[in-house]
């Protein structure tokens, strides 16, 4: 009766533990309260002097100062040994310690088969000279299967780790844009692919295309600083289109630092600028519309009738094809090396937008990686550029519980 899991010492001390658990949880909950303004937003400034009260508190996090307060929520605390976390909302919940797996680290082979993905790839959305449909499919051997991935990122704050695939097979299916929609939709229709193939819903797990914000972190921010001047980024062309002289495409207008008529658009659709909203139209309802056959007025573009003066933000220069310029780039030395054997593979899409502006014309296009260097390529452009297309690979980042992993010998599997 004292022993055992369910003896009463044991009783006593899972009281204990709930107890502290509890008082932790109000002493917290009572600080967030007398953080709010008159506003009733949350004070980041009232927040760390109330928490700071609590005697024990500690900050735990990558959100955190060097003067040891929170900088942004969310954010987590700990109190007694336990964990709490503090939601943007105010609301506070307690947080399990996270434990990641012995010997899990970037470039980790995991094995990762999601079952029964499929996505129409609708051609009118994605192309001016196909119609019909393209079929996807996630369980296809040689074509769009993927079951073995590395380990591209792992959070451990909040336990999840990313996956990346480790190799593409030459077999496996490309997916086609071009012109003035390939422009409008590759974004949104990227990263519904890759959620739609590779996501599993029942454990959590959501996928998407990789897009800059993933490439960016990784590289010397002042390398990266560089490669954005050398090409102008973030600077508007001098000369603005005449009206009745060019094209752009529709989506434009609903971008983010678009000039049209002189009006600049602020809180719009993202490109490739930090900061800004996510590249896709999450708020959307329904791709940009288009038509099948090319015509100069009808294939998702419009003609421009008003002066637009496009900011440049396309940027290249950084290459993972020559190691030692790509080691030197990185920020996260210590796994380089891992990093560029995971990104040097073949040619794949990034879901970010570009416009390339000069003084004399402006391109609109996707972002790729190709032959192991950072690219873009021209969807849609001023006279002979109106319909440029290529096709190449998806490549998905699926974001996962590390509490899903189980060893698989010297490696790791995805229990689902």
């Amino acid at each position: 009766m004292l022993s055992g899991d369910n003896g009463i010492l044991q009783k006593t001390t899972d009281a204990k533990i709930l107890t502290e658990k509890a008082s932790g949880l109000e002493q917290i909950k009572i600080g967030v309260l007398g953080s709010f303004d008159k506003t009733s937003s949350l004070n980041i400034l009232s927040l760390n002097n109330n928490l700071k009260n609590i005697s024990g508190l500690k900050y735990k996090g990558n959100n955190l100062s060097e003067s040891n307060k929170i900088e942004s929520l969310p954010a987590t605390v700990e109190l007694n040994g336990n964990l709490y976390k503090i939601n943007i909302d105010g609301s506070v919940e307690n947080k399990n310690p996270i434990i990641i797996p012995d010997g899990l680290t970037i470039g980790s082979s995991v094995t990762y088969e999601p079952t029964g993905g499929t996505y129409t790839w609708d051609y009118e959305y994605a192309t001016s000279t196909r119609s019909g449909n393209q079929e996807l499919d996630s369980t296809s051997t040689g074509h769009d299967r993927i079951t073995n991935w590395k380990v591209f990122k792992i959070d451990e704050d909040e336990g999840k780790i990313q996956l990346i695939p480790s190799n593409y097979d030459g077999n496996r299916t490309r997916v086609l844009f071009q012109g003035a929609q390939g422009y409008n939709n590759a974004v949104q229709l990227l990263d519904e692919a890759c959620s739609a193939l590779y996501a599993y819903p029942l454990k959590g797990i959501t996928a998407r295309s990789i897009d800059l914000e993933d490439i960016n972190p990784l590289i010397d921010p002042d390398i990266l600083t560089t490669a954005k001047n050398n090409n102008n980024f973030n600077i508007q062309a001098s000369n603005a289109y005449e009206k009745g002289k060019s094209f752009y495409p529709r989506i434009y207008e609903e971008e983010n630092k678009s000039v049209i008529n002189g009006n600049e658009k602020t809180g719009g659709l993202g490109q490739s600028t930090p900061g800004s909203k996510k590249y896709n139209r999450d708020e959307a309802t329904s791709l940009t519309s288009g038509q099948t056959e090319y015509t100069n007025s009808q294939v998702g573009f419009n003609l421009a009738k008003v002066n637009i003066q496009p900011y440049n933000t396309y940027y290249e220069g950084i290459s993972w094809n020559n190691s030692n310029n790509f080691l030197d780039s990185l920020q996260e030395s210590g796994v380089a090396s891992t990093y560029a054997s995971m990104l040097n593979i073949s040619k794949y899409w990034i879901a970010s937008r570009y416009v390339n502006a000069s003084n004399y014309d402006c391109k609109f296009g996707i972002y790729q990686i190709s032959g192991g260097t950072l690219d873009y390529y021209v969807m849609f452009g001023p006279g002979s550029d109106l319909d440029h297309y290529d096709q190449t690979w998806l490549l998905p980042v699926t974001t996962l519980d590390v509490s899903l992993l189980e060893k698989d010998g010297q490696n790791y599997k995805v229990n689902l």
